[in-house]
């Protein structure tokens, strides 16, 4: 009667708990396999044109330095009395996160186009990025030609970008948005560039991404080793 009676626990534990024990690791999987990804669509239906703009290091960025980066872009002006200063001072939060994040595996480059190119000389970009604490290389403050700038912010990154009048406070309007792309070029989400609670969303969604192409990353190579082993 023992015999049967551990018999019959042993069976119940197999039927019960081993199921649910694959269950969680499958649930876990699909987390750490990109299955989430669905909560970050595609957000623009072509990948990121071409263009060639001034850093404030005075180098030129072109578009083909992005490619295999998961980029975040914003938009600014130097002399910008509103919400410029939150802008910036997120996006060095975002700055700090990425470059100390020993987990986060992928290039990135963080973007703050200036819409405001006739005062946002090289010269005023890095004098600001100076006194905003930037720390690495990572971060680019950019300036170019007025059209080729409001071309890329207004008909890519959908972000509104107007000069409005020079004898008011704030003679440009402007979003408060900031943009994750992914390293194809595809923008992947909108936050309130503003908002400590909403970067943290972005700074979580770009730790998404990394962790999807780690695990793409993974599965390229483990299926050039069964073909090399075939």
């Amino acid at each position: 009667m023992k015999n049967f009676s551990r018999t019959k626990i042993l069976a119940l534990t197999i039927v019960l708990v081993i199921p649910a024990v694959f269950y969680g690791i499958f649930e876990w999987k699909k987390h750490q396999t990109g299955f989430r990804l669905h909560e970050l669509p595609m957000m623009s239906l072509t990948s990121m044109p071409v263009f060639s703009f001034l850093t404030h290091n005075g180098d030129t960025l072109h578009r083909s330095e992005l490619r295999g980066k998961i980029v975040i872009a914003d938009c600014i002006f130097t002399r910008c009395p509103g919400i410029c200063k939150d802008l910036t001072s997120q996006m060095s939060r975002v700055e700090d996160y990425f470059t100390s994040n020993t987990n986060f595996r992928s290039d990135f480059n963080l973007l703050s186009f200036t819409v405001d190119p006739a005062v946002d000389t090289v010269a005023a970009l890095a004098a600001y990025a100076k006194e905003k604490g930037v720390k690495t290389d990572k971060w680019k403050f950019l300036t170019g030609e007025k059209d080729s700038l409001y071309n890329f912010i207004v008909n890519f990154l959908k972000l509104p970008a107007l000069e409005v009048a020079e004898s008011l406070d704030e003679p440009f309007a402007h979003s408060e948005r900031m943009v994750l792309i992914d390293k194809e070029g595809f923008i992947r989400g909108y936050y309130d560039g503003t908002d400590t609670t909403t970067v943290n969303l972005l700074m979580r969604d770009a730790a998404l991404l990394d962790v999807h192409y780690a695990i793409q990353e993974g599965k390229e190579k483990k299926l050039q080793k069964r073909k090399k082993n075939e």
